[in-house]
């Protein structure tokens, strides 16, 4: 009889445990949709614009743009003047994204979050170049300072 009742606690907790286990791994898909840079998303303002030439090393490429911004609220809006932001704006208010969601093929930084390595509501280049070797990157100003 008691053989039975310590079968029978010993199975009970091993049905809590594996139903806290379940709910962990349950409720840990559910928050991990945080991205490793708190409070931030890309707001990108031009994705695969293609036609552009680093003149330094003469190599053609196409243009992802994005600003590192705050999380809550629209991103800014831009009024491009060639001056100053050469690249066409997508149409405005611009589409904002979690920061792990930036494609791989436009990241410089391979296997890490773009979000680490950008300054704050700095207007940033990724250059996919057409010749397939690298990806290259150039940070500008303020996104403040292209209205």
């Amino acid at each position: 009889m008691r053989t039975v009742r310590v079968n029978r606690t010993l199975r009970n907790a091993g049905i809590l445990a594996v139903a806290f286990a379940a709910l962990t791994v349950a409720s840990g898909s559910v928050t991990g949709t945080a991205h490793a840079e708190s409070g931030r998303r890309l707001c990108v303002y031009t994705e695969n614009e293609d036609g552009w030439r680093e003149l330094r090393d003469n190599r053609q490429y196409n243009a992802y743009v994005a600003v590192d911004y705050k999380k809550d609220g629209a991103c800014p809006r831009v009024t491009v003047s060639p001056d100053k932001f050469r690249w066409r704006v997508g149409a405005q208010p611009v589409k904002k994204i979690r920061c792990e969601d930036w494609p791989a093929k436009a990241n410089p930084w391979p296997g890490t979050d773009v979000c680490t390595h950008l300054p704050a509501d700095a207007v940033w280049e990724a250059r996919v170049y057409d010749d397939g070797k690298g990806v290259g990157s150039a940070i500008y100003g303020s996104v403040w300072q292209f209205q």
